[in-house]
């Protein structure tokens, strides 16, 4: 079977590939992304607007609010992707109200984590069927661990160095049990996911040498990958607005990696059940049950 990379090859006398994540051009030849690969990303809304009316999309947009319907119905460049696109000309439909082909068995993640993806992006529309039973007893299935302390800003970017080193202690505590179980390697069972690059760059310092290994980025790091166990890193201490409930994607990504638990470490303040944001909704999962907080 041929992979992203293969098929990227067999295509190098393009002038441009247009691909859906960067993720699948780590393995590529550097001459293949220096020559023929080229990204549309964060298309601003005055360029996307004249597209529209330059395609015959719209005639005119006289309003601010004109455009947003129109991304609303997944048809401008940046609120849209090509899947969209075909679903929406599909005349097959599986789920009322939803063309094209819809996924909807899930087998990744133990039920009582995917469940909050579901409830979060899907609809209810997601059958969660995990055959394999959980097998980290002494882990919750979204669990947390109230960090204090501060977040600091460089670069534009935030880092606390407290949640870092308590996520490295982590690591130093639990390896063996958590190896043991898995049967694999710390970097094969666990991965960190993160909003922020200096906070990516925190962990990887507080982890050392030993876990160098171990994956820690933001949510694009494990894009269509998994592992047993996902740590989320929050990093806020005070705000009230943050950057993973601009959407649902972000949280949705990160919680469906986890196959076995999902844990976050932050400073539980900023976690309120009440609301409609993809943090509450985490918020009413993570304090369901007292024994979703990690000891």
């Amino acid at each position: 079977m041929w992979n992203v990379i293969d098929i990227l090859e067999e295509l190098n006398h393009l002038d441009v590939i247009i691909i859906k994540s960067q993720n699948y051009l780590r393995q590529a030849h550097p001459s293949l992304l220096s020559r023929v690969v080229k990204f549309l990303t964060n298309i601003e809304q005055p360029i996307d607007e004249a597209n529209m009316v330059r395609s015959g999309i719209a005639c005119e947009l006289l309003s601010n609010r004109d455009y947003h319907l129109l991304k609303k119905l997944g048809i401008s460049t940046t609120g849209t992707s090509l899947i969209k696109t075909a679903q929406k000309a599909s005349s097959f439909q599986k789920i009322e109200g939803m063309r094209g082909m819809f996924l909807s068995e899930h087998r990744r993640c133990q039920d009582d984590i995917i469940r909050y993806c579901n409830d979060l992006a899907y609809n209810g529309k997601l059958e969660p069927m995990a055959t394999k039973k959980k097998d980290y007893e002494f882990l919750p299935y979204v669990g947390y661990a109230n960090i204090e302390g501060e977040a600091q800003l460089r670069g534009g970017s935030r880092y606390n160095q407290y949640k870092a080193r308590a996520i490295a202690q982590l690591f130093k505590n639990n390896e063996e049990q958590l190896t043991l179980v898995s049967g694999k390697t710390i970097s094969e069972t666990i991965a960190i996911i993160t909003p922020f690059t200096q906070q990516k760059l925190a962990i990887k310092k507080a982890l050392g040498n030993n876990y160098k290994n171990v994956v820690v980025g933001t949510v694009h790091s494990l894009q269509g990958a998994e592992r047993d166990v996902i740590i989320f890193s929050s990093v806020y201490s005070s705000n009230n607005s943050f950057f993973f409930d601009k959407g649902v994607n972000m949280l949705n990504v990160a919680v469906s990696r986890a196959k076995q638990s999902f844990l976050v470490f932050g400073n539980m303040n900023i976690f309120h059940k009440e609301g409609n944001k993809p943090s509450n909704l985490l918020a009413r999962y993570m304090f369901s049950d007292i024994n979703n907080k990690l000891r």
